[in-house]
């Protein structure tokens, strides 16, 4: 028996050692096969799919990308252009461009003497089918609160006659305050007006 084992567990030995370390690892069993289960399902089931679709994925020098194509031309025509190199950019991250843009790399296109004039017409027919978005023009400016003309003339009326009515100041007050008077309140001036007469 080794000299730590002996100093480690002197009164009951190897054996000793042996036992525990078995319980122990019989308690911890099933935590032992659930790891090998995940690693196992990790293997059959995760990784062949994000493999599978790495496969699946079609490649674009397969197609024609006429975009991509007027782009490195227009790159190699105007090397300093910032506006191609900007939207060269975007096309190789996002992979589409706005139909402004476009409009912009047909104008540059246009004065390249070398391009294919079919080129040029497939970029055209991209550009006519996208959708054309327009802003509105703003609404003018209105104002929050329309004061209404029936409310005026009634309180001018009703105040020009007795100028210390309460609830009639009230009510004008409230009006100056820009607040809507109900109808409940319009029907009650059109009242006092009645008991003017």
């Amino acid at each position: 028996m080794p000299e730590f084992l002996k100093t480690t567990f002197p009164k009951r030995g190897f054996l000793f050692l042996v036992c525990r370390l078995n319980v122990y690892f019989l308690k911890h069993l099933h935590l032992l096969i659930t790891l090998v289960c995940l690693n196992l399902f990790y293997a059959s089931v995760i990784i062949p799919p994000i493999i599978s679709s790495r496969k699946m994925i079609p490649n674009k020098t397969t197609r024609i990308d006429i975009i991509n194509e007027l782009l490195e031309e227009c790159i190699l025509a105007y090397p300093v252009s910032s506006f191609v190199i900007s939207i060269y950019k975007q096309y190789q991250q996002r992979g589409s461009l706005s139909k402004k843009q476009l409009q912009g790399l047909h104008g540059k296109a246009c004065k390249i003497n070398t391009l294919a004039p079919g080129r040029l017409a497939t970029l055209e027919a991209l550009i006519n089918k996208m959708p054309t978005r327009y802003k509105s023009d703003k609404p003018g400016a209105t104002p929050l609160y329309q004061k209404d003309e029936v409310a005026t003339q009634l309180l001018q009326d009703i105040l020009h006659k007795y100028p210390q009515h309460k609830r009639v100041l009230f009510l004008k007050a409230k009006y100056d305050n820009n607040e809507l008077l109900s109808p409940f309140e319009i029907d009650e001036l059109k009242k006092f007006k009645q008991l003017l007469k």
